[in-house]
């Protein structure tokens, strides 16, 4: 099993292939284990700026609880609603992505 394939759930970026990929494996995921996944990835977009993605996990993740989760579901959706997005070129660089300043300065203009 690769890291990816492993990791399905922790996805540091949301792309329109990330979520499609997230989705995928979410329906073949245990019924019982799906409210889990859907909180374990909403955390990890919200820690990589990605609020917006997350608030739309955490509310799935609120309509059907895992009962011993729901307190931290309902922390995570807090936080979540009152962050503001990183700029793309911040969570780049959090993932570890090298930007060259041609690149920045692109990036940057069309903000």
């Amino acid at each position: 099993m690769t890291s990816s394939t492993r990791d399905w759930f922790r996805k540091t970026t949301w792309s329109a292939d990330d979520e499609r990929d997230f989705r995928a494996h979410l329906k073949r995921a245990r019924v019982d284990r799906r409210p889990q996944y859907l909180r374990i990835q909403a955390a990890h977009l919200l820690e990589n700026g990605l609020p917006e993605p997350a608030l739309v996990l955490l509310d799935e993740f609120l309509a059907a609880p895992d009962d011993l989760f729901l307190p931290l579901g309902h922390s995570l959706r807090a936080q979540a609603s009152t962050t503001p997005s990183l700029p793309i070129e911040v969570r780049w660089m959090r993932n570890g992505d090298d930007l060259t300043s041609s690149r920045m300065r692109r990036l940057s203009s069309r903000s």
